[in-house]
């Protein structure tokens, strides 16, 4: 018992006691070392916050270059939206679950971020959704690869063609500097808040890795609407 009470003393101790908040929606916390003012999902009420593939990995660099989170977040969310970003993998099959209940989530606006670190047709998929970006169709060309039970370069051409999309321009454009530029601020922004898995969120100034919860999230975000405004990426 005296082991136990000394335990939660350290746990309470290393990260903070809970919030009545926090206490209220079953979510435990421990804040980042960055970006300032950002945190990580640690615990929610008894219900796993997510298991992840050990082979879905970015490996931390200690050396990496540090950015801000500039573009972590499209646009500044409207009161009573929370912002969030979600990082994923063609290749990831829990993205393919947690994609969905994202978008079916109420007062939450989602900035898409492609992390490909699964191999090579990984990174080429990734290319050509940025590319379906250029044609205005980043989401819809990401839901239909996301829908493809095993998605491949293949799938490229048919995905474009079923959208209405170019797929000549779009091929063209999966080389244009723009796409490059957004998958080298995603990893950026990856190697920042420390993500080295598949999925990934942030969500308001929460991080979550791993598979998370539909119920989870609706309790994630009413914690982050109660925190209130989510803390400015310099």
């Amino acid at each position: 018992m005296a082991g136990i009470g000394l335990a939660s003393a350290y746990a309470g101790l290393r990260y903070g006691l809970p919030t009545l908040s926090e206490r209220l929606h079953g979510l435990r916390f421990e804040p980042l070392d960055q970006p300032a003012g950002f945190r990580r999902l640690i615990s929610n009420g008894g219900t796993s916050n997510g298991s992840f593939d050990p082979f879905i990995a970015l490996a931390p660099t200690a050396d990496r270059v540090r950015p801000s989170c500039r573009g972590l977040f499209e646009d500044a969310a409207p009161p009573g939206i929370v912002p969030a970003a979600y990082f994923s993998d063609y290749n990831c099959a829990y993205c393919r679950a947690l994609g969905p209940r994202l978008e079916a989530l109420q007062g939450v606006h989602v900035t898409l971020h492609e992390l490909p670190l699964l191999g090579e047709g990984s990174t080429i998929l990734a290319h050509a959704a940025l590319a379906a970006n250029l044609q205005e169709a980043h989401w819809p060309f990401h839901r239909a690869l996301m829908s493809t039970p095993r998605p491949s370069p293949e799938a490229i051409t048919p995905v474009a063609l079923d959208l209405g999309l170019d797929p000549d321009r779009l091929r063209a454009d999966m080389d244009a500097p723009e796409v490059a530029t957004a998958l080298t601020r995603s990893e950026a922004l990856a190697a920042l808040f420390g993500i080295y898995a598949t999925p990934a969120l942030v969500v308001g100034r929460t991080l979550v890795i791993g598979a998370v919860a539909a119920a989870t999230l609706d309790r994630l975000t009413d914690q982050e609407l109660a925190d209130g405004p989510v803390p400015t990426c310099a």
